[in-house]
């Protein structure tokens, strides 16, 4: 199964940027020919191109998330969910990729940020690391996913 991660958000918003940077450490640690991680920043879109040539099956941006839940909390999203609560800042530019891949399963593993005013770093109650696991667990099948609000289950 062929994975495409797109790391979203502006490195200039503070925890905003957390999709980017769980991204560029997976591009560092996770040797997989079967996924592509892009950083796409704020302009997904322009990647559109990159991910067709890939031809994933699965896509899955990776963004900060205002969602009721724990700072730095993960959790996945549909790319309906997304779309229909505006959830995310980026919303979109995801829909471009709905447009252009209607046959692959497009989702948003959302982080709760704490802090996206401007500034480089992150808030000190999110934990990169743990995070980072968190995502690089849910891409892989190492731990059950909870989607939403609801929290259900995939099974």
């Amino acid at each position: 199964m062929r994975k495409a991660v797109i790391g979203m958000g502006n490195p200039l918003k503070g925890d905003d940027n957390i999709g980017n940077l769980v991204v560029d450490e997976m591009k560092k640690t996770v040797k997989n020919k079967d996924t592509l991680f892009i950083r796409a920043e704020t302009n997904p879109e322009n990647f559109v191109g990159k991910v067709k040539s890939f031809d994933p099956d699965i896509i899955c941006f990776v963004d900060a998330v205002e969602f009721d839940g724990e700072i730095g909390e993960v959790r996945v999203f549909s790319i309906d969910d997304v779309l229909n609560q505006s959830l995310s800042t980026h919303g979109i530019s995801v829909k471009v990729f709905k447009d252009f891949f209607p046959d692959a399963e497009i989702y948003v593993i959302g982080v709760k940020p704490e802090d996206v005013g401007y500034g480089e770093r992150l808030s000190e109650d999110i934990d990169s690391d743990r995070i980072y696991t968190k995502v690089k667990n849910i891409l892989y099948e190492k731990e059950k996913i909870y989607y939403g609000k609801n929290k259900k289950s995939k099974d």
